[in-house]
This record gives C-alpha cells, structure tokens and sequence, in this order.
C-alpha cells in the first residue's frame, strides 16, 4: 500500500473542501441597482490539481452600507484633516460577507430551514461596506 499516495490524495481532498468554505472575500463593485449591487470577487478559484480561474461575478448582492470611508490626508504632513464618508460607485473595492446558509429566503425577510443544503458559498453573499480610501489635499486650503 503506497500510504504516501493516501496521505497527499486525503490532504488535497481536505484541501479542496477548505478553499470551498468562504467566508468573507474583497470584491470590486461592477454596477449598482438601488440596495444591491453585481460584485466581482478579486479572489481566483482554484480546483486541486487545475490552474486557477477567476470567481464568477455575483448579481444581486444585498448591501449593509453603501458608503465608504475617505481619508483626507495632507500632502506635506500625511496630517488627516478629515474623514468623511462617501456613498460607493462603480469601481469601488467593498468587503463582502458569506453567509452561512442559503439567504434566499431570508433577503424577503422569511425564516426557513435549508433545503439546499447549500452553506458558504459565494451566492449567498452581503457587502458590509466600501474599503476606506486615502484623498490627498494640498495644505493651503482654508476650510
């Protein structure tokens, strides 16, 4: 019995299940339609053994807060000014959550056990909020 084979055959089986399990993943906002947006992940998926591809880009993706954080930093003294926040656009990088469970019916604001059985997967993702950006302001501006 060739117990060397085994042992990298389970790894990369366990291996594969763990890449399968998301739990939270950076993406880039490709459109937004009122209180959801089409995200694609900045993640690439790769299958044990297979070179990796990019992830499938979401649609409908409910959102938490549709704002960012944006820094105004000098440019001379890296001193912060401000902090305001800025509603997110097309472009902008969000951080997005994975659910444990399907949320299909949960985004109708019903309550149901899985029948999918479904569970972290990408589908069932919400965005939190925009990544918070630094915007550089010459020091001779008076407020």
């Amino acid at each position: 019995m060739n117990v060397n084979g085994f042992n990298k055959t389970i790894t990369g089986i366990v291996n594969q299940r763990l890449l399968d399990t998301h739990t939270a993943f950076i993406g880039k906002i490709i459109s937004i339609k009122l209180n959801t947006m089409t995200i694609q992940p900045l993640n690439m998926y790769k299958i044990y053994g297979e070179k990796a591809v990019v992830s499938s880009v979401l649609t409908a993706v409910p959102v938490l807060m549709p704002y960012k954080f944006v820094y105004q930093v000098e440019e001379g003294t890296e001193d912060v000014k401000e902090i305001i926040q800025k509603e997110l656009k097309s472009g902008d990088s969000v951080l997005c959550c994975v659910c444990e469970r399907d949320i299909t019916a949960a985004k109708e604001g019903n309550m149901t056990a899985s029948s999918t059985g479904r569970h972290h997967n990408l589908s069932d993702s919400v965005v939190i909020m925009g990544l918070s950006e630094i915007e550089y302001v010459s020091g001779d501006e008076e407020e």
